[in-house]
Protein backbone atom coordinates (compact mmCIF):
# COMPACT_ATOMS: atom_id res chain seq x y z
CA UNK A 1 0.00 0.00 0.00
CA UNK A 2 1.29 3.04 -0.55
CA UNK A 3 -0.01 6.84 0.67
CA UNK A 4 -1.33 9.81 -1.79
CA UNK A 5 0.02 13.32 -0.93
CA UNK A 6 -2.73 15.69 -0.16
CA UNK A 7 -5.82 13.99 -0.99
CA UNK A 8 -5.95 10.98 0.88
CA UNK A 9 -4.42 7.68 1.84
CA UNK A 10 -3.98 4.76 -1.00
CA UNK A 11 -5.28 1.19 0.77
CA UNK A 12 -5.61 -2.33 -0.69
CA UNK A 13 -7.56 -5.23 0.35
CA UNK A 14 -7.99 -8.73 -0.65
CA UNK A 15 -11.39 -10.28 -2.07
CA UNK A 16 -11.78 -13.64 -2.45
CA UNK A 17 -13.93 -15.06 -5.27
CA UNK A 18 -15.05 -18.92 -5.00
CA UNK A 19 -17.40 -20.20 -7.88
CA UNK A 20 -18.70 -23.66 -7.87
CA UNK A 21 -18.20 -25.69 -11.32
CA UNK A 22 -20.98 -29.02 -11.09
CA UNK A 23 -23.22 -30.64 -8.68
CA UNK A 24 -26.50 -29.13 -6.98
CA UNK A 25 -24.97 -25.70 -6.53
CA UNK A 26 -23.50 -25.51 -9.91
CA UNK A 27 -23.06 -21.43 -10.51
CA UNK A 28 -22.82 -20.62 -7.13
CA UNK A 29 -20.44 -17.60 -6.03
CA UNK A 30 -19.08 -16.57 -2.91
CA UNK A 31 -17.19 -13.30 -2.28
CA UNK A 32 -15.65 -12.12 1.00
CA UNK A 33 -13.26 -9.02 1.51
CA UNK A 34 -11.02 -10.77 3.81
CA UNK A 35 -8.34 -12.85 2.90
CA UNK A 36 -9.52 -16.02 4.32
CA UNK A 37 -12.79 -18.41 3.18
CA UNK A 38 -13.91 -21.17 4.71
CA UNK A 39 -15.88 -23.82 2.45
CA UNK A 40 -18.67 -26.80 4.35
CA UNK A 41 -22.36 -27.27 4.64
CA UNK A 42 -22.55 -25.36 7.65
CA UNK A 43 -24.01 -22.08 7.77
CA UNK A 44 -20.84 -20.00 9.08
CA UNK A 45 -18.83 -21.28 6.37
CA UNK A 46 -18.48 -18.05 3.74
CA UNK A 47 -19.38 -20.81 0.47
CA UNK A 48 -22.04 -22.94 1.90
CA UNK A 49 -22.94 -26.35 -0.30
CA UNK A 50 -25.50 -28.75 -0.02
CA UNK A 51 -24.02 -31.75 -2.05
CA UNK A 52 -23.79 -35.00 0.15
CA UNK A 53 -19.49 -35.18 -0.42
CA UNK A 54 -18.93 -32.56 1.20
CA UNK A 55 -18.16 -32.35 4.85
CA UNK A 56 -19.43 -29.17 7.58
CA UNK A 57 -16.26 -27.83 8.01
CA UNK A 58 -14.50 -28.99 4.57
CA UNK A 59 -11.86 -26.98 3.73
CA UNK A 60 -10.30 -23.08 4.13
CA UNK A 61 -7.95 -20.90 1.92
CA UNK A 62 -6.00 -18.23 3.47
CA UNK A 63 -2.83 -16.11 2.40
CA UNK A 64 0.37 -16.96 3.68
CA UNK A 65 2.36 -14.64 2.11
CA UNK A 66 2.14 -11.37 0.23
CA UNK A 67 1.55 -14.17 -3.36
CA UNK A 68 1.14 -17.30 -1.79
CA UNK A 69 -2.33 -18.86 -0.65
CA UNK A 70 -2.42 -22.58 1.40
CA UNK A 71 -5.58 -24.47 1.05
CA UNK A 72 -6.11 -26.77 4.20
CA UNK A 73 -8.52 -30.01 4.46
CA UNK A 74 -10.24 -29.35 7.90
CA UNK A 75 -10.69 -32.75 8.30
CA UNK A 76 -13.48 -33.81 5.46
CA UNK A 77 -14.46 -36.79 5.14
CA UNK A 78 -14.48 -37.37 1.65
CA UNK A 79 -11.08 -35.24 0.72
CA UNK A 80 -9.42 -31.87 -0.67
CA UNK A 81 -8.13 -32.16 -3.90
CA UNK A 82 -6.30 -30.38 -6.07
CA UNK A 83 -5.04 -31.78 -9.74
CA UNK A 84 -7.21 -34.92 -8.68
CA UNK A 85 -4.49 -35.51 -5.93
CA UNK A 86 -5.50 -35.42 -2.42
CA UNK A 87 -4.32 -33.18 -0.14
CA UNK A 88 -4.01 -32.22 3.43
CA UNK A 89 -2.16 -29.07 2.85
CA UNK A 90 -1.37 -27.41 -0.44
CA UNK A 91 -0.53 -23.99 -1.74
CA UNK A 92 -2.31 -22.51 -4.84
CA UNK A 93 -2.56 -20.18 -7.08
CA UNK A 94 -5.06 -17.67 -8.15
CA UNK A 95 -7.14 -19.77 -10.81
CA UNK A 96 -7.30 -23.09 -9.32
CA UNK A 97 -9.60 -25.60 -9.78
CA UNK A 98 -9.78 -27.77 -6.92
CA UNK A 99 -12.23 -30.23 -5.50
CA UNK A 100 -14.20 -30.51 -2.00
CA UNK A 101 -15.29 -33.92 -2.39
CA UNK A 102 -17.08 -34.33 -5.87
CA UNK A 103 -17.26 -30.40 -5.94
CA UNK A 104 -15.03 -28.37 -8.19
CA UNK A 105 -14.25 -24.90 -7.37
CA UNK A 106 -12.47 -22.27 -8.76
CA UNK A 107 -10.58 -19.91 -7.08
CA UNK A 108 -9.94 -16.28 -7.95
CA UNK A 109 -8.46 -13.64 -5.03
CA UNK A 110 -8.14 -9.99 -6.48
CA UNK A 111 -6.81 -7.18 -4.64
CA UNK A 112 -9.18 -4.12 -4.25
CA UNK A 113 -7.23 -1.04 -4.46
CA UNK A 114 -8.91 2.07 -3.30
CA UNK A 115 -8.50 5.77 -2.07
CA UNK A 116 -9.25 7.02 1.54
CA UNK A 117 -10.35 10.54 2.06
CA UNK A 118 -9.35 11.92 5.53
CA UNK A 119 -12.14 11.96 8.03
CA UNK A 120 -13.43 15.32 8.07
CA UNK A 121 -14.16 15.68 11.71
CA UNK A 122 -11.32 15.98 14.94
CA UNK A 123 -12.40 13.07 16.53
CA UNK A 124 -13.93 9.48 15.35
CA UNK A 125 -15.24 7.36 18.47
CA UNK A 126 -12.92 7.28 21.52
CA UNK A 127 -9.84 9.09 19.59
CA UNK A 128 -9.09 12.22 19.05
CA UNK A 129 -6.84 14.72 17.05
CA UNK A 130 -7.06 17.83 14.44
CA UNK A 131 -3.67 17.00 12.75
CA UNK A 132 -3.74 15.51 9.03
CA UNK A 133 -2.16 12.18 10.19
CA UNK A 134 -5.37 11.68 12.73
CA UNK A 135 -7.76 12.71 9.80
CA UNK A 136 -5.97 10.20 7.13
CA UNK A 137 -6.08 7.44 10.16
CA UNK A 138 -10.06 7.96 11.20
CA UNK A 139 -10.74 7.70 7.47
CA UNK A 140 -9.01 4.47 6.88
CA UNK A 141 -10.72 2.87 10.13
CA UNK A 142 -13.91 4.02 9.02
CA UNK A 143 -13.44 2.22 5.81
CA UNK A 144 -11.91 -0.91 7.36
CA UNK A 145 -14.55 -1.37 9.76
CA UNK A 146 -17.05 -1.66 7.05
CA UNK A 147 -14.83 -5.31 6.54
CA UNK A 148 -14.45 -8.06 8.25
CA UNK A 149 -10.59 -7.70 7.71
CA UNK A 150 -8.27 -8.69 10.59
CA UNK A 151 -6.23 -5.76 11.65
CA UNK A 152 -2.64 -5.49 13.09
CA UNK A 153 -1.72 -1.93 15.20
CA UNK A 154 1.53 -1.72 15.84
CA UNK A 155 2.99 1.29 18.33
CA UNK A 156 4.77 1.51 21.18
CA UNK A 157 3.16 1.20 25.17
CA UNK A 158 0.85 4.36 25.53
CA UNK A 159 0.78 5.30 22.13
CA UNK A 160 -3.34 3.70 22.16
CA UNK A 161 -3.73 0.77 20.73
CA UNK A 162 -6.40 -0.29 22.79
CA UNK A 163 -8.47 2.58 21.64
CA UNK A 164 -7.87 2.00 17.79
CA UNK A 165 -9.24 -1.54 18.38
CA UNK A 166 -12.63 -0.20 19.92
CA UNK A 167 -12.67 2.60 17.38
CA UNK A 168 -12.49 -0.25 14.77
CA UNK A 169 -15.51 -2.72 16.85
CA UNK A 170 -17.70 1.06 17.48
CA UNK A 171 -17.75 1.79 13.41
CA UNK A 172 -18.46 -2.31 12.16
CA UNK A 173 -21.32 -4.17 11.65
CA UNK A 174 -20.67 -6.04 15.04
CA UNK A 175 -20.45 -3.02 17.46
CA UNK A 176 -23.64 -4.40 19.08
CA UNK A 177 -22.06 -7.57 20.05
CA UNK A 178 -19.19 -8.09 23.06
CA UNK A 179 -16.01 -6.32 22.50
CA UNK A 180 -13.15 -8.74 24.20
CA UNK A 181 -9.71 -8.02 25.15
CA UNK A 182 -6.85 -10.63 25.74
CA UNK A 183 -3.35 -8.80 27.06
CA UNK A 184 -1.26 -11.90 26.44
CA UNK A 185 1.29 -9.70 28.53
CA UNK A 186 -0.70 -9.36 31.50
CA UNK A 187 -2.41 -13.29 31.62
CA UNK A 188 0.10 -15.84 33.30
CA UNK A 189 1.54 -18.06 30.29
CA UNK A 190 -0.24 -21.35 32.09
CA UNK A 191 -3.74 -19.13 31.74
CA UNK A 192 -3.72 -17.50 27.83
CA UNK A 193 -4.51 -20.98 26.67
CA UNK A 194 -7.57 -20.82 28.58
CA UNK A 195 -8.68 -17.55 28.25
CA UNK A 196 -8.37 -17.44 24.61
CA UNK A 197 -9.55 -20.73 23.54
CA UNK A 198 -11.51 -22.06 26.81
CA UNK A 199 -11.60 -25.24 28.98
CA UNK A 200 -13.81 -28.16 29.90
CA UNK A 201 -14.09 -29.43 33.18
CA UNK A 202 -11.02 -31.64 34.50
CA UNK A 203 -8.93 -30.62 31.69
CA UNK A 204 -6.40 -29.28 34.32
CA UNK A 205 -5.88 -29.17 38.05
CA UNK A 206 -8.12 -26.73 39.05
CA UNK A 207 -10.59 -26.51 36.04
CA UNK A 208 -13.55 -27.29 38.40
CA UNK A 209 -16.21 -25.72 35.81
CA UNK A 210 -16.63 -26.23 31.84
CA UNK A 211 -15.39 -22.37 30.57
CA UNK A 212 -15.71 -19.78 27.68
CA UNK A 213 -12.79 -18.66 25.88
CA UNK A 214 -12.22 -15.31 24.43
CA UNK A 215 -13.47 -16.43 21.02
CA UNK A 216 -16.96 -17.81 22.52
CA UNK A 217 -17.46 -15.26 24.62
CA UNK A 218 -17.24 -12.56 22.11
CA UNK A 219 -19.98 -14.07 19.58
CA UNK A 220 -20.89 -11.93 17.03
CA UNK A 221 -18.36 -9.49 17.94
CA UNK A 222 -14.31 -8.48 18.32
CA UNK A 223 -11.56 -9.84 19.90
CA UNK A 224 -8.63 -7.62 20.67
CA UNK A 225 -5.87 -9.69 21.37
CA UNK A 226 -3.28 -6.86 23.04
CA UNK A 227 0.07 -7.38 23.09
CA UNK A 228 0.59 -10.57 20.54
CA UNK A 229 4.33 -10.92 20.40
CA UNK A 230 3.86 -12.30 24.00
CA UNK A 231 1.80 -15.05 22.60
CA UNK A 232 3.92 -18.66 23.06
CA UNK A 233 5.30 -19.94 20.02
CA UNK A 234 3.50 -23.24 20.52
CA UNK A 235 0.26 -21.52 20.99
CA UNK A 236 0.26 -19.98 18.08
CA UNK A 237 -1.15 -23.22 16.00
CA UNK A 238 -4.02 -23.28 17.50
CA UNK A 239 -4.84 -18.90 16.88
CA UNK A 240 -3.75 -19.87 13.30
CA UNK A 241 -6.57 -22.36 13.08
CA UNK A 242 -8.97 -19.78 14.92
CA UNK A 243 -8.63 -17.36 12.10
CA UNK A 244 -8.24 -20.19 9.00
CA UNK A 245 -11.44 -22.16 10.21
CA UNK A 246 -13.48 -19.83 12.18
CA UNK A 247 -13.54 -22.52 14.97
CA UNK A 248 -12.05 -23.28 18.88
CA UNK A 249 -11.44 -25.72 20.73
CA UNK A 250 -11.79 -25.93 24.83
CA UNK A 251 -9.14 -27.41 26.14
CA UNK A 252 -9.63 -30.86 26.88
CA UNK A 253 -13.20 -30.77 24.43
CA UNK A 254 -13.78 -33.63 22.05
CA UNK A 255 -14.66 -31.52 18.84
CA UNK A 256 -14.09 -27.57 18.16
CA UNK A 257 -16.98 -25.14 18.28
CA UNK A 258 -18.01 -22.40 15.08
CA UNK A 259 -17.15 -18.98 16.14
CA UNK A 260 -18.18 -15.87 14.30
CA UNK A 261 -15.27 -13.21 15.43
CA UNK A 262 -13.29 -10.35 14.14
CA UNK A 263 -9.71 -10.23 15.03
CA UNK A 264 -8.36 -7.22 15.98
CA UNK A 265 -4.70 -7.82 17.38
CA UNK A 266 -1.79 -5.46 18.80
CA UNK A 267 1.43 -5.32 19.63
CA UNK A 268 4.31 -3.22 20.91
CA UNK A 269 7.22 -5.60 19.36
CA UNK A 270 8.08 -5.48 16.02
CA UNK A 271 6.32 -8.57 14.49
CA UNK A 272 8.29 -9.14 11.28
CA UNK A 273 11.73 -9.05 12.91
CA UNK A 274 10.39 -11.37 15.85
CA UNK A 275 9.72 -13.73 12.52
CA UNK A 276 13.47 -13.25 11.53
CA UNK A 277 14.04 -14.21 15.07
CA UNK A 278 11.87 -17.24 15.06
CA UNK A 279 9.98 -16.38 17.80
CA UNK A 280 6.79 -15.88 15.53
CA UNK A 281 5.19 -18.12 13.10
CA UNK A 282 5.88 -16.24 9.64
CA UNK A 283 2.14 -17.92 8.30
CA UNK A 284 0.27 -16.14 11.63
CA UNK A 285 2.14 -12.78 10.76
CA UNK A 286 0.14 -12.52 7.38
CA UNK A 287 -3.23 -13.89 8.67
CA UNK A 288 -3.00 -11.44 11.08
CA UNK A 289 -1.57 -7.73 9.50
CA UNK A 290 -4.35 -8.09 6.66
CA UNK A 291 -4.35 -4.48 7.12
CA UNK A 292 -1.39 -3.22 9.80
CA UNK A 293 -1.94 0.31 11.32
CA UNK A 294 1.11 1.58 13.22
CA UNK A 295 1.30 4.34 15.45
CA UNK A 296 4.15 6.67 16.31
CA UNK A 297 4.96 8.05 19.56
CA UNK A 298 3.83 11.27 20.53
CA UNK A 299 6.72 13.07 20.33
CA UNK A 300 6.63 13.47 16.53
CA UNK A 301 2.56 14.32 16.89
CA UNK A 302 3.41 17.54 18.44
CA UNK A 303 0.45 19.83 16.77
CA UNK A 304 -1.90 16.95 18.52
CA UNK A 305 -0.41 17.10 22.16
CA UNK A 306 -2.82 20.64 23.21
CA UNK A 307 -6.13 19.22 22.12
CA UNK A 308 -5.37 16.17 24.26
CA UNK A 309 -4.21 18.15 26.69
CA UNK A 310 -6.97 19.98 27.16
CA UNK A 311 -8.97 16.83 26.77
CA UNK A 312 -7.95 15.27 29.51
CA UNK A 313 -8.00 18.38 31.66
CA UNK A 314 -11.99 18.79 31.32
CA UNK A 315 -11.87 14.87 31.88
CA UNK A 316 -10.27 14.72 35.14
CA UNK A 317 -11.67 18.25 36.16
CA UNK A 318 -15.59 17.11 35.82
CA UNK A 319 -14.54 13.51 37.36
CA UNK A 320 -13.57 15.56 40.76
CA UNK A 321 -16.42 17.90 40.27
CA UNK A 322 -14.78 20.89 39.69
CA UNK A 323 -14.22 23.80 36.87
CA UNK A 324 -11.07 22.97 35.02
CA UNK A 325 -7.64 24.95 35.74
CA UNK A 326 -6.19 27.21 32.61
CA UNK A 327 -3.91 26.06 30.06
CA UNK A 328 -1.78 28.73 29.14
CA UNK A 329 0.52 29.56 26.31
CA UNK A 330 4.13 29.23 28.30
CA UNK A 331 3.00 25.70 29.48
CA UNK A 332 1.54 24.44 26.46
CA UNK A 333 4.75 25.20 25.03
CA UNK A 334 6.00 23.45 27.21
CA UNK A 335 3.94 20.01 26.51
CA UNK A 336 4.73 20.55 22.82
CA UNK A 337 8.39 20.30 23.41
CA UNK A 338 8.19 17.41 25.58
CA UNK A 339 9.51 14.12 24.24
CA UNK A 340 6.83 11.97 26.19
CA UNK A 341 8.64 8.73 26.29
CA UNK A 342 4.89 7.38 28.03
CA UNK A 343 3.15 8.70 24.82
CA UNK A 344 -0.43 9.36 25.08
CA UNK A 345 -0.84 7.52 28.38
CA UNK A 346 1.72 9.50 29.92
CA UNK A 347 0.11 12.87 29.26
CA UNK A 348 -2.56 11.68 30.72
CA UNK A 349 -0.82 10.88 33.83
CA UNK A 350 0.87 14.10 34.22
CA UNK A 351 -2.55 16.55 33.45
CA UNK A 352 -4.01 14.18 36.38
CA UNK A 353 -1.63 14.15 39.20
CA UNK A 354 -1.27 18.09 38.42
CA UNK A 355 -5.03 18.39 38.76
CA UNK A 356 -4.92 16.42 41.67
CA UNK A 357 -1.99 18.08 43.34
CA UNK A 358 -3.55 21.48 42.77
CA UNK A 359 -3.96 23.66 45.64
CA UNK A 360 -5.24 26.79 44.15
CA UNK A 361 -8.85 27.72 43.88
CA UNK A 362 -10.56 26.49 41.14
CA UNK A 363 -10.47 28.69 37.74
CA UNK A 364 -6.88 29.27 38.05
CA UNK A 365 -3.42 28.24 35.93
CA UNK A 366 -2.85 24.81 36.04
CA UNK A 367 0.37 24.64 37.44
CA UNK A 368 3.03 21.37 36.29
CA UNK A 369 6.11 20.83 38.00
CA UNK A 370 9.76 20.51 35.50
CA UNK A 371 9.13 17.02 33.11
CA UNK A 372 11.95 15.45 32.70
CA UNK A 373 12.44 13.39 29.56
CA UNK A 374 11.65 10.11 31.76
CA UNK A 375 8.03 11.86 32.12
CA UNK A 376 8.67 12.65 35.87
CA UNK A 377 7.56 15.65 37.92
CA UNK A 378 9.85 17.63 40.11
CA UNK A 379 12.87 16.47 38.26
CA UNK A 380 15.70 18.49 36.21
CA UNK A 381 15.48 17.93 32.35
CA UNK A 382 19.06 17.60 32.68
CA UNK A 383 18.69 13.96 33.85
CA UNK A 384 17.55 13.06 30.33
CA UNK A 385 17.27 9.75 29.38
CA UNK A 386 17.59 8.50 25.42
CA UNK A 387 14.12 8.56 23.42
CA UNK A 388 12.37 5.30 23.22
CA UNK A 389 13.30 3.17 19.89
CA UNK A 390 10.72 3.69 16.87
CA UNK A 391 10.11 1.50 13.87
CA UNK A 392 12.45 2.96 11.43
CA UNK A 393 10.53 0.41 8.23
CA UNK A 394 8.93 2.81 5.88
CA UNK A 395 4.73 2.81 5.33
CA UNK A 396 5.81 0.98 2.15
CA UNK A 397 8.06 -1.70 3.81
CA UNK A 398 4.88 -2.14 6.30
CA UNK A 399 2.46 -2.46 3.30
CA UNK A 400 4.60 -4.73 1.00
CA UNK A 401 4.72 -7.08 4.13
CA UNK A 402 0.73 -7.58 4.59
CA UNK A 403 -0.90 -5.37 2.23
CA UNK A 404 -1.33 -2.96 4.85
CA UNK A 405 -3.68 0.46 5.44
CA UNK A 406 -1.83 3.61 7.21
CA UNK A 407 -3.38 6.63 8.37
CA UNK A 408 -0.76 9.13 6.82
CA UNK A 409 2.70 8.35 5.51
CA UNK A 410 3.90 7.56 8.60
CA UNK A 411 0.41 5.13 9.38
CA UNK A 412 -0.49 7.37 12.82
CA UNK A 413 -2.63 7.80 15.44
CA UNK A 414 -3.44 9.01 19.09
CA UNK A 415 -5.41 8.87 21.32
CA UNK A 416 -8.41 10.71 23.22
CA UNK A 417 -8.40 8.69 26.38
CA UNK A 418 -6.80 6.09 28.60
CA UNK A 419 -6.28 2.35 26.88
CA UNK A 420 -4.95 1.07 29.90
CA UNK A 421 -7.48 -1.99 30.05
CA UNK A 422 -6.66 -2.73 26.27
CA UNK A 423 -3.29 -2.52 26.64
CA UNK A 424 -2.67 -4.07 30.14
CA UNK A 425 -1.99 -1.03 32.38
CA UNK A 426 -2.52 -0.52 35.64
CA UNK A 427 -2.35 3.36 35.95
CA UNK A 428 1.14 3.03 37.31
CA UNK A 429 3.95 5.99 35.69
CA UNK A 430 4.62 4.73 32.64
CA UNK A 431 8.24 5.96 32.26
CA UNK A 432 9.07 4.18 35.01
CA UNK A 433 9.23 5.17 38.68
CA UNK A 434 7.91 8.49 39.29
CA UNK A 435 8.03 9.89 42.60
CA UNK A 436 4.40 9.97 42.64
CA UNK A 437 1.41 6.72 41.50
CA UNK A 438 -0.70 8.21 38.75
CA UNK A 439 -3.09 6.66 41.29
CA UNK A 440 -2.64 8.93 43.98
CA UNK A 441 -4.98 9.69 46.12
CA UNK A 442 -5.06 12.62 48.30
CA UNK A 443 -7.99 11.59 50.38
CA UNK A 444 -5.85 9.10 51.67
CA UNK A 445 -4.18 8.99 55.34
CA UNK A 446 -0.66 9.01 55.52
CA UNK A 447 -0.40 5.39 57.10
CA UNK A 448 -2.74 4.16 54.32
CA UNK A 449 -0.76 5.96 51.51
CA UNK A 450 2.80 4.43 52.85
CA UNK A 451 1.26 1.02 53.13
CA UNK A 452 -0.12 1.10 49.61
CA UNK A 453 3.23 2.35 48.55
CA UNK A 454 4.92 0.03 50.15
CA UNK A 455 3.17 -3.06 48.63
CA UNK A 456 3.69 -1.62 45.42
CA UNK A 457 7.12 -1.74 45.57
CA UNK A 458 7.47 -5.22 47.77
CA UNK A 459 5.86 -6.66 44.40
CA UNK A 460 7.64 -5.24 42.20
CA UNK A 461 10.64 -6.20 43.79
CA UNK A 462 9.28 -10.06 43.86
CA UNK A 463 8.91 -9.83 40.58
CA UNK A 464 12.41 -8.57 40.04
CA UNK A 465 14.02 -11.29 42.34
CA UNK A 466 11.84 -14.07 40.32
CA UNK A 467 13.16 -13.03 36.81
CA UNK A 468 16.29 -12.52 37.62
CA UNK A 469 16.32 -16.49 38.97
CA UNK A 470 14.16 -17.52 35.92
CA UNK A 471 11.13 -18.35 38.55
CA UNK A 472 13.17 -20.54 40.31
CA UNK A 473 11.95 -19.77 43.90
CA UNK A 474 14.45 -21.81 45.91
CA UNK A 475 17.09 -19.78 44.09
CA UNK A 476 15.41 -16.56 44.45
CA UNK A 477 15.48 -17.18 48.45
CA UNK A 478 18.99 -17.39 48.47
CA UNK A 479 19.99 -14.63 46.25
CA UNK A 480 17.56 -12.46 48.60
CA UNK A 481 18.78 -14.26 51.58
CA UNK A 482 15.22 -14.73 52.88
CA UNK A 483 12.93 -17.18 54.06
CA UNK A 484 11.94 -19.62 51.08
CA UNK A 485 8.40 -19.70 52.87
CA UNK A 486 8.14 -16.46 53.12
CA UNK A 487 9.21 -16.10 49.57
CA UNK A 488 5.92 -18.10 48.91
CA UNK A 489 3.47 -16.14 51.33
CA UNK A 490 4.81 -13.07 48.98
CA UNK A 491 4.18 -14.76 45.49
CA UNK A 492 0.98 -16.32 46.73
CA UNK A 493 -0.01 -12.55 48.32
CA UNK A 494 0.65 -10.74 45.01
CA UNK A 495 -0.44 -13.38 42.46
CA UNK A 496 3.05 -13.31 40.63
CA UNK A 497 4.18 -17.16 38.53
CA UNK A 498 6.90 -19.07 39.67
CA UNK A 499 8.02 -22.35 40.31
CA UNK A 500 9.89 -24.55 42.13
Amino acid sequence: MSTAPQSGSRAELWRLQLTVKNGPDAGKCCVVDRDVVTVGKLSDCDLVLTDPSVSRHHLSISRTSAHEWLLRDLGSTNGTFVNDARVHEATVEAGTILKAGRVEIAFVPEIQRFEVPPWPEDHFGPLLGRSRAMKQLFGMIARIAETDATVLVEGETGTGKGLVARAIHQASLRDRAPFIVVDCGAVQRQLVESELFGHEKGAFSGAYTRREGAFERASGGTVFIDELGELELELQPKLLRVLDAREVRRLGAPEPTAVDIRVVAASRADLQREVQRGVFREDLFFRLSVVTLRLPPLRDRAEDIAPLAEHFLREVSLNRGVKPPRLDASLLDRLTSHDWPGNVRELKNVVERAVLLQHARAGDRLEIGELSSRGRLGRSPSRSGAKSSTDNRSPSALASASGSASGSASGSALTSGSDAEAEGGDGRDVAGGGEYDASFDPSLSFSESKERWMDARERRYVAWLLAGNEGNVSQAARSAKMDRKYLHKLIKKHGLDARG
